[in-house]
């Protein structure tokens, strides 16, 4: 009896707190990038991306953003950090991957 008092006492509420993901690049989604791939989800040979989409390979464990123009490549664009992550920047994409994943 003391134990089932002693553990609802401890027992607290634990308020949720606010949890917000952002894109790793400063551009408007849609209008100066886009995604070109997402996380490969299917577990087999296959490859689907989260909506049973073909923007992905199999295997593949990042996201890529693209830019629609050549152009685009010269204005300066801006990363966010991303602990555990691997940030690669080529031609008109920039790869993001998990690090060891």
């Amino acid at each position: 009896m003391r134990l089932a008092i002693l553990i609802s006492s401890c027992a607290v509420p634990v308020m949720a707190q606010d949890f917000s993901l952002g894109q790793p690049i400063d551009c408007a989604l849609g209008d100066s990038c886009y995604i070109q791939n997402y996380v490969d989800h299917d577990p087999s040979p296959a490859a689907s991306d989260f909506s049973c989409g073909v923007l992905t390979y199999d295997g593949y464990k990042g996201t890529d953003f693209a830019l629609p123009t050549r152009g685009l490549m010269f204005w300066p664009l801006h990363t966010a950090s991303c602990a555990g992550c691997a940030m690669t920047c080529a031609m008109s994409f920039i790869r993001l991957t998990l690090k060891g994943k």
